[in-house]
This record gives structure tokens, sequence and C-alpha cells, in this order.
């Protein structure tokens, strides 16, 4: 079947896997694709050297497992942690949570990004104006497990804090 894809002047690989199924609407899937990682990448470059907070602001990839309470209601249970590498493997089926650890003097408002392997950026927590996250305090903002599935690959997350509450970061999220 045609499809349509970039590619350099000495391979026929498609640049960054992006391809589409040929016809109509075929170019702009294409282009919508190549915005999204160019969104993506915009957002993993954003950083600020000179705030106060640096180093004191840390993501945690908490394992948990979903258990049936004698009531029926389900509970996530913590899984024994790993040490932080930066690199969680994990296999399809399995299930995590997102901690934000404040080490700062500083109340913060903490935006958490998923860039997903396909190219988007989904804002994860429960406002587009950052999780208020005080000082010397602890959060978890993923309100439910997640579940590992396909496709497979790389998720990065992306923590942007600040000690504004006039931030919407609802621009940087392209779900």
């Amino acid at each position: 079947a045609p499809a349509y894809y970039l590619r350099a002047r000495d391979s026929n690989a498609p640049l960054m896997g992006f391809q589409t199924p040929g016809g109509i609407g075929a170019g702009l899937a294409l282009a919508a694709k190549i915005e999204d990682r160019a969104r993506q990448e915009n957002v993993r470059g954003i950083e600020n050297r000179t705030a106060p907070m640096i180093g004191q602001v840390h993501l945690r990839l908490l394992k948990v497992e979903v258990v049936t309470e004698s009531d029926g209601r389900q509970v996530a249970r913590p899984l024994p942690p790993e040490p932080p590498r930066g690199v969680y493997p994990m296999r399809v089926g399995e299930r995590f949570m997102l901690r934000v650890d404040n080490d700062s003097d500083f109340p913060l408002y903490v935006a958490v990004f998923n860039l997903a392997s396909g190219g988007k950026n989904y804002l994860v927590g429960s406002t587009t104006n950052g999780d208020l996250v005080g000082p010397h305090r602890s959060m978890v903002i993923t309100r439910s497990p997640w579940k590992i599935g396909p496709p497979l690959g790389l998720e990065s997350f992306k923590v942007i804090a600040t000690t504004s509450r006039n931030v919407n970061f609802r621009v940087l999220d392209n779900q």
C-alpha cells in the first residue's frame, strides 16, 4: 500500500519513523506528526539553569500492583522501590504512579508532561496551572495507576516547576 514519509537523501528509511498511509489527507497527517514531534522537542528543551530550586525537584516512578480489597474496592499497593537511575524498565501489563518530591524551601506549582513515544505531550495532573506541592513535601500526581501497554518504546517525563500559579501549561500539551 502506498505511504507518505520523509527520508534522508542517502536512505529509504522514514525519518523519525514517521509515515502515514497514502490517500486523502495523508500529507496533513504526516505534517501533524512532525508538528507534534517539534512541540515535544521544544518542551524537552525547556530549562532554567538559574532557578533557585535546581536539583531540588524530583520525579519518582512508583511501581504498584492493583489489588481488590475485601469490600470490593481496588487499591494500588506500592512494590519495593528500585534505586533511582533515570530509566525504569517495565513490561506490558505492569502499573505505576508518579510522585513529585519538592525538596526546596518554596511552595511550587509543578507540571509534569508525558513525552510519549508517539510524539505527543500529555499534561499529567489535576490542573492546567500545575499541582501545588509544598516545601519539603511530596505529591502523587497520577490519580490512578497507569498500565504499561503497546506500542513499546521509551516514555519520557518533563517536570516544570514555578512559584507562580498564573502559568497555563495547557499550551504545551498537544493531546
